[in-house]
């Protein structure tokens, strides 16, 4: 089973921090997840006051969008961040660096005005990808 290859090709520049890839490949057989728009608000309804609360709160938003799609963390191809404060561009680097573990998705950071609530900080977008397992029902030899 072929995993999403990764490129960080010379003479590019390294990536900020390692945390992220210049491009991804996906594999032609791969199912794939668009995520919108995760934002720092819980289930309950409630949006942290500080960035570091609603970033690790949007990241496990789109946790879960993964994983009710039977995906996690680790099949993400592309991730983009909308920030309404240039300042919190290190500290997303350390909550990344965290969470994301190793994972270098692609990735786009965009400073924005504002986002759809005026309390909210940020929000995060996600595609993930991965490799089609087939089970095969030999009473009918075909592909299920």
């Amino acid at each position: 089973m072929r995993i999403n290859q990764r490129y960080n090709p010379f003479p590019v520049k390294s990536p900020y921090h390692g945390i992220y890839a210049h491009g991804v490949e996906i594999p032609l057989d791969s199912r794939q997840i668009s995520v919108s728009g995760q934002v720092g608000v819980s289930p309950d309804g409630a949006t942290p006051k500080d960035f570091n609360g609603q970033a690790k709160q949007a990241i496990e938003n789109l946790q879960n969008v993964l994983v009710s799609a039977g995906m996690g963390l680790q099949d993400l191809v592309h991730m983009r961040f909308y920030l309404v404060d240039r300042k919190h561009i290190p500290e997303l680097s350390r909550i990344r660096t965290e969470l994301l573990n190793g994972i270098a998705p692609a990735v786009t950071t965009f400073i924005v005005g504002g986002l759809v609530e005026k309390d909210w900080l940020i929000e995060i977008e996600g595609l993930a990808a991965k490799a089609q397992t087939h089970a095969i029902d030999d009473r009918f030899s075909r592909v299920i």
